[in-house]
């Protein structure tokens, strides 16, 4: 019996996994779009373009969660996308790296494939 609640208590402090297969590379992804800040190691803010998704996703390379950060191929014209607008990407998408990037996933050499 002890053996069941300490399972239980684990599962409980788990994180939420997303709902239903994992984002493979390449897939679309679709979100509101935002400026936010990544802090520099030396505690300077870098603004980046985001992608914030209603609902957390994974990633088939582990990463998880709902603020994506994108690396764009051609960030051209990016300025003229008023924030909350809606963007559908496509890119290679990974866990940052870095420990200061503020993002749960990175999209690497991402593409936008619609926007307003």
């Amino acid at each position: 019996m002890k053996m069941i609640a300490v399972v239980l208590a684990v599962l409980a402090c788990a994180p939420a996994a997303a709902a239903g297969p994992c984002l493979s590379d390449g897939a679309a992804l679709t979100g509101r779009f935002e400026w936010a800040s990544l802090t520099a190691p030396r505690g300077k803010p870098i603004p980046a373009p985001f992608l914030v998704l209603e609902k957390p996703i994974c990633t088939q390379s582990g990463a998880q969660g709902t603020r994506v950060v994108l690396e764009l191929q051609d960030s051209a014209g990016l300025e003229r996308i008023a924030i909350g607008a809606t963007l559908t990407v496509r890119g290679n998408y990974a866990a940052p790296q870095d420990g200061w990037n503020t993002a749960d996933i990175v999209a690497a050499n991402a593409v936008i494939v619609s926007r307003p």
